[in-house]
């Protein structure tokens, strides 16, 4: 989620590697929007990496600045970790 804003032709290409990621046969990228349930702002994003010659995988966030310090980081990294291990199968994780 940078903070710049894109002009079109750099959006495309943003849009295309996540279509991408989510199409690669086996999967190893996961982007999600982060949204709130209350009112259905995106917030942020995050994101699993995996490699599947290790069985591990990798986590990280992006959250707006003004969503800090509200526990959504906790409460997502607590949802990617159960993700990884009860849906991807994974073993451990490389970096959080």
């Amino acid at each position: 989620m940078p903070n710049d804003v894109m002009n079109v032709e750099k959006s495309q290409k943003h849009l295309n590697k996540f279509v991408c990621d989510w199409e690669e046969k086996p999967q190893v990228n996961f982007e999600m929007a982060v949204i709130l349930k209350y009112n259905q702002e995106k917030i942020g994003r995050s994101r699993i990496n995996l490699d599947y010659e290790t069985d591990t995988a990798m986590i990280g966030w992006l959250l707006l600045k003004k969503d800090w310090g509200k526990g959504y980081a906790t409460e997502m990294t607590r949802a990617l970790i159960d993700y990884s291990f009860n849906v991807l199968n994974m073993h451990r994780f490389r970096n959080i």
